[in-house]
């Protein structure tokens, strides 16, 4: 049975097929057309045909590449001049960072001090700033949050920012 919404829940519409149309045509020549390999492996396990679709071949190694740049390409002009901040572990930094140098707008990942996987390197090497904040995603959910409201950057947090 499913919960009933409270107050504190946050309720996103879902994307309209318009919505999808417009993020193809923004997003050509942006993200790669990636392809689907068949996994003997998990088909043999699954007992059924499994496909995986290879989003590692993104430039971003990811498909966060997708929403991120989707996203700032629907801010204003003035949002654009005050610049984005995400708070991520990792893949939604790298896709923030680089659909921000593809767009010419300031980005600030925030990222956790222990992080030492390879893709905390591209947000770094994108030129883009960031930060070191605490050792829990919830740490930097609360800094982003905090950060000046009025003038100040757009928050792009990982699961509630609509398109």
């Amino acid at each position: 049975m499913r919960k009933k919404a409270s107050k504190k829940d946050v309720v996103i519409p879902g994307p309209t097929l318009e919505d999808f149309a417009d993020a193809r045509r923004v997003l050509t020549g942006v993200a790669q057309i990636t392809p689907m390999e068949l996994s003997r492996y998990l088909g043999e396990e699954l007992g059924q045909p499994v496909y995986l679709k290879c989003e590692n071949l993104q430039r971003t190694g990811s498909y966060k590449i997708r929403g991120a740049y989707y996203r700032m390409s629907k801010l204003t002009e003035e949002e654009k001049s005050l610049g984005v901040v995400a708070a991520s572990a990792g893949n939604h930094a790298q896709g923030v960072a680089f659909a921000a140098q593809e767009q010419g707008i300031k980005a600030t990942s925030l990222l956790p001090l222990e992080l030492l996987c390879p893709s905390s390197r591209p947000p770094v090497r994108t030129g883009r700033m960031w930060s070191s904040v605490g050792t829990r995603y919830k740490n930097r959910f609360v800094k982003q949050n905090f950060l000046p409201s009025a003038p100040g950057p757009s928050g792009f947090h990982l699961l509630t920012t609509p398109m």
